[in-house]
């Protein structure tokens, strides 16, 4: 399987120029059915005859192509993959010590109450702003009201686990909710 690890992290990296690390990566065979899960979501899964034919660099190949065929574009469905798991692991507790930092700091319930946290794409956000197709595009917590309050930190979509200084980022949302209140 480690064959199969390193041919589907290096395809990826050629073809999409976005580098998978070995943890994000976890290969399943089981009952002859052979699955590929990236953050713990699944990927791709296909039967295979012979369990010696996994560990083989023409078997390698061979699944690494029919993962580029199952999807038209495999690095947006990466990086949809990739927000996806930074919601599902790091928003719901960092959306709660944000908002025990903001009652802390005296913001009214109904600012808060309204308040949307959520890890998106830039890049799709935003017009004018493209991407050369390497590596993640810009990857941010947006914290926002929909209407007055909007607020980006950008975040490195490589760091496992993802570092952010939850001070900081209250100090800059307090600054963005006085603006506007």
């Amino acid at each position: 399987m480690k064959v199969l690890k390193n041919k589907v992290i290096e395809a990826v990296s050629e073809e999409t120029g976005i580098r998978l690390n070995p943890k994000d990566i976890n290969i399943t065979a089981e009952d002859n059915t052979l699955v590929i899960q990236l953050w713990d979501e699944e990927l791709f899964n296909s039967e295979y005859e012979d369990e010696s034919e996994l560990k083989e660099e023409e078997y390698a190949e061979e699944i690494t192509n029919q993962i580029f065929e199952e999807y038209y574009d495999l690095r947006e469905r990466l990086i949809e993959m990739k927000i996806d798991h930074l919601n599902s692991k790091y928003l719901p507790d960092l959306n709660a010590s944000l908002i025990e930092k903001l009652r802390k700091n005296k913001v009214v319930e109904s600012v808060i109450e309204v308040l949307d946290f959520e890890f998106i794409d830039l890049n799709a956000n935003t017009t004018g702003v493209t991407s050369d197709g390497r590596d993640y595009p810009v990857i941010a917590l947006r914290i926002t009201d929909f209407e007055d309050i909007e607020h980006n930190i950008k975040i490195d979509a490589y760091k496992d686990p993802l570092v952010l200084d939850h001070d900081f980022i209250t100090n800059e949302l307090l600054k963005k909710i006085r603006g506007k209140i």
